[in-house]
């Protein structure tokens, strides 16, 4: 299993538009019906602010990997110059058992 948490560090004032892209581009759909996705999830801070965290969960490096080379990945790169001032990435392996 690979796991992803992507923080987002929106422009200020730019959340409502991240969000309304993130919608159009049906990113969450898309990349659920991409070959090894387990997860594909947004969560949004109970105290607000201009971060959102992204859960993403794959059967493997490969897969997500994979993902990365999708039209509708490319599409949230390009849109990402737009309304992102910083994304934090960290990610794990979990082996199997």
């Amino acid at each position: 299993m690979y796991i992803l948490h992507v923080t987002y560090k929106v422009k200020a004032g730019q959340m409502d538009n991240w969000l309304a892209r993130l919608k159009e581009i049906d990113i969450v759909r898309k990349s659920l019906d991409e070959p090894g996705a387990v997860q594909y999830r947004y969560y949004r801070p109970l105290e607000g602010g201009n971060e959102l965290f992204l859960l993403e969960m794959w059967d493997s490096v490969e897969a997500q990997k994979e993902h990365t080379m999708s039209p509708h990945f490319k599409e949230l790169a390009a849109a990402k110059a737009e309304f992102i001032e910083e994304t934090v990435i960290e990610d794990f392996v979990i082996p199997e058992r």
